[in-house]
């Protein structure tokens, strides 16, 4: 659960061990539940193309992300993007 007592999902690995990059996009104040509160967004780099949804997440250094978007690469030599926002 988080500070708020609301569930977190719970994401079943389907590939674990990836090396990723997690580069830190915006905070934003927000209410959550009647708290004051940062809304962490992220991009995600990663070298392997993997399927993505928008009801994904991962796990890195014990931190949950959700998904809001991703991009595959068009070229050789780009990486996978991923945008993010870190869960509490």
């Amino acid at each position: 659960t988080d500070l708020a007592g609301s569930r977190l999902p719970v994401f079943a690995p389907k590939k674990m061990g990836l090396a990723a990059r997690v580069q830190p996009i915006s905070g934003t104040e927000a209410d959550y539940l009647g708290q004051r509160g940062t809304e962490e967004r992220f991009t995600v780099f990663i070298a392997e193309d993997i399927e993505v949804t928008n009801e994904g997440g991962f796990v890195k250094e014990e931190v949950q992300y959700k998904v809001l978007a991703w991009r595959n690469k068009s070229r050789v030599d780009e990486l996978m993007e991923i945008d993010v926002k870190r869960l509490r």
